[in-house]
C-alpha cells in the first residue's frame, strides 16, 4: 500500500473521514464518533512474525487481532488508547476467486480481543468497506 499510494497518511485520513461521515449520516439514530488515534505503516518487507497476511481472511483476522491487542494500552486515558483497530492492505485478504473485501468478528467491537477488522483496499470504496465491517 506504501509503494500504490504516494501520500498514504493523506489517503487513510480521507478514507476515515469518509467512515466517519457515513456513522453521522441522521439515520444512524445514535452519535458515533470516529477518531484516528495511531496509523502504524508496516512495509513489505518489514518481518513482523505475529502478523504475516495470507489468502485466508479468517486466518488473517485472528493474526491482526492478536496482533493489535498486544499493542493496545489497557488505559483508556492514554491517548493512543484505541476502542477499535482497523487494518487495510492492497494484498487479496481471501484468494484469486474471493469477493471478500473486509472481515471483523460479528460483536467484537465489545471485546477488546476481537475489537478488529481486516480491510482489502480497492479505493474509495473502501470506506464503506471499513464502515460495514466496524458495524459488525
Amino acid at each position: 500500500m506504501v509503494n500504490f499510494h504516494n501520500e498514504v497518511e493523506s489517503y487513510l485520513l480521507t478514507i476515515m473521514n469518509m467512515v466517519s461521515a457515513l456513522y453521522k449520516d441522521p439515520s444512524i439514530g445514535n452519535a458515533i464518533e470516529i477518531v484516528v488515534v495511531k496509523i502504524i505503516l508496516l512495509e513489505e518487507d518489514e518481518a513482523h512474525p505475529d502478523l504475516n497476511l495470507t489468502q485466508n481472511a479468517q486466518q488473517n483476522l485472528d493474526m491482526f487481532c492478536s496482533w493489535q491487542h498486544k499493542l493496545n494500552s489497557g488505559n483508556e486515558l492514554d491517548p493512543h488508547h484505541h476502542d477499535v483497530a482497523v487494518l487495510i492492505t492492497r494484498k487479496n485478504i481471501c484468494g484469486n476467486n474471493c469477493m471478500t473485501l473486509g472481515l471483523a468478528n460479528v460483536g467484537g467491537m465489545c471485546k477488546p480481543k476481537q475489537s478488529c477488522s481486516v480491510n482489502e483496499d480497492n479505493g474509495i470504496m473502501l470506506s464503506h468497506t471499513i464502515a460495514h465491517e466496524l458495524g459488525h
